[in-house]
């Protein structure tokens, strides 16, 4: 079970296309825009995560910096760690 608290919840429907529309009370939470790209997941538990690719990839330079900076590691090890970690 995920620890996280929901912070927001609603009901949408699926299109006959798979789509889904997410409110804009949401979007507007999370900073969302329109045309912005989104990784989507899902979790063993059948959880879906939506999440903004600018946040993933900002978390992607700072994990980067933080480990060079800690262990001096090689771009390939580092890659594989943070692999791991998602």
């Amino acid at each position: 079970m995920n620890s996280k608290k929901t912070k927001l919840e609603s009901v949408v429907k699926v299109s006959s296309k798979g789509q889904i529309v997410i409110p804009k009370k949401w979007r507007n939470a999370v900073n969302i825009c329109e045309g912005e790209k989104l990784i989507i997941k899902v979790r063993e538990d059948h959880v879906i995560e939506l999440i903004p690719l600018k946040k993933s990839i900002d978390h992607l330079f700072n994990f980067f910096e933080k480990s060079y900076e800690n262990n001096k590691k090689d771009d390939e090890k580092l890659l594989l760690e943070f692999f791991k970690k998602k």
